[in-house]
């Protein structure tokens, strides 16, 4: 990230698998690059009140949310429960006014 900064590159996009299995990793990597920004695709289920305390400080970090449209649908791809701890993670974010969108495979 230092030589991709030295070349211009500032966003970092984390994907996964989940890049949340990491966030203590995710949040150092944001506080040694404070003139990058992290967009962290995530499934949400991994985001608490530490974590977004920590990414409220750190102060480079925002989210794109896996949703995949209403409960059932969501569920239905991604696992029963999913939709509401998706639901759960976005009022965490929303509370701690920390930027968050939304990501979704777009499918008939």
């Amino acid at each position: 990230m230092t030589e991709g900064s030295e070349l211009g590159c500032h966003l970092y996009m984390l994907t996964g698998g989940e890049p949340l299995v990491r966030k203590k990793d995710v949040v150092r990597l944001a506080e040694a690059h404070n003139d990058c920004l992290f967009n962290i695709f995530t499934n949400a289920s991994l985001i608490d009140q530490a974590f977004c305390d920590d990414v409220k400080r750190v102060g480079n970090i925002v989210f794109s949310v896996s949703l995949e449209g209403t409960e059932d649908s969501n569920d239905g791809r991604r696992g029963e429960g999913v939709y509401d701890k998706v639901k759960h993670a976005m009022k965490l974010l929303k509370d701690h006014k920390l930027p968050f969108g939304i990501s979704t495979c777009y499918t008939s």
